[in-house]
């Protein structure tokens, strides 16, 4: 729902001075509303963003649940801009207070709520090298390294995000032991967790590694998992910048290993989730004539990949000025 800006203003200013007089689902339909209507040019960024600094006093799952979903958007347009640094200085003096609350660690009795929250915020937290986030997590795994039989030493609720952040943080070690494990694993869920995590690496070449093994099924990665793996390391800041590429030079291969327009659609897709300017839509539909013989019905996924690369391209114009903008100024009354 949108209001006018006087009444946004007075919505701020009371999550501002208290905002439990604010019911908490009310509280994530505020943020949810206020940054999805920003997005769409509904209402300005500086409004959007001036309610959630209400967050750096919150800790209630489904809020923060609500605002970390919405900034993803923000985050993907902004992570190859010069102003990024920014955007994540903001992110995490919000962060900070409710990393702290929740902890890195499981505690006994912890309520369903907590363990969802401290979940949520790890990911940022660490992300972010939040305080002590990310040395826990290169703590917990090196333990875990030491100790390959013992699966108890990482919390099955912080599986994902102390692997992902050590083997962000890692070299090839960490690297190697998570594919070690991930080809011994038997449960499905530890290996969809293990084959995320090789790809949050920052190394480039073990990226395109991966992407080429998921192209081959004797290196263990299942042909019904390779999409995902895509899909994971365009996630990737630094996967980004390259799987596009990967995909043009080994179209023939990809087009002949995925016998389901399905998965190649998926592929397609993955590969250009971040294109946010006009020089990338431009390569796009030039893929798209190139190969339009190939594709099929996955040729319905490159026409929606273009509109939301123009869709991104047109944010940028409109808004990434007015984000960064209003960002400096939080830097310059916060210093």
């Amino acid at each position: 729902m949108n209001y006018d800006i006087n009444n946004w203003r007075l919505i701020i200013a009371q999550l501002l001075s208290n905002h439990r007089e604010i019911s908490l689902i009310n509280r994530a339909q505020l943020i949810d509303d206020s940054l999805n209507i920003a997005r769409v040019n509904g209402l300005p960024y500086a409004t959007a963003l001036s309610l959630i600094r209400y967050l750096d006093m919150e800790v209630e799952y489904i809020p923060w649940k609500s605002a970390l979903n919405a900034l993803e958007y923000v985050d993907l347009m902004l992570s190859r801009t010069e102003g990024y640094h920014n955007f994540k200085a903001y992110v995490s003096n919000l962060i900070k207070p409710v990393y702290e609350y929740v902890g890195f660690n499981d505690r006994a009795g912890d309520s369903h709520m907590l363990v969802y929250t401290r979940v949520a915020v790890l990911e940022w937290a660490c992300k972010l090298n939040i305080s002590n986030c990310a040395g826990n997590a290169i703590d917990s795994y090196k333990a875990w390294m030491n100790n390959p039989s013992n699966h108890t030493i990482i919390s099955p609720n912080l599986m994902r995000v102390v692997v992902c952040t050590a083997i962000a943080n890692g070299g090839d070690a960490e690297w190697n032991f998570a594919y070690e494990q991930y080809l011994k694993a038997d449960l499905a869920s530890e290996k969809d967790i293990l084959l995320y995590a090789v790809s949050c690496t920052r190394n480039q070449s073990n990226l395109i590694k991966l992407l080429e093994w998921s192209l081959n099924s004797t290196f263990g990665i299942r042909r019904q998992d390779a999409s995902s793996v895509f899909r994971n390391v365009a996630n990737n800041m630094v996967g980004r910048n390259l799987i596009f590429d990967f995909l043009r030079n080994r179209w023939e291969d990809t087009v002949n290993y995925f016998s389901s327009l399905y998965d190649l659609a998926q592929i397609i897709d993955s590969a250009c989730v971040g294109f946010n300017s006009q020089s990338e839509t431009n390569e796009l539909k030039q893929f798209q004539v190139d190969h339009e013989d190939e594709m099929g019905t996955a040729d319905r996924a490159v026409t929606q990949a273009i509109e939301r690369a123009e869709a991104n391209t047109n944010w940028m114009k409109l808004h990434y000025r007015e984000v960064i903008d209003w960002l400096q100024q939080q830097t310059l009354r916060s210093s």
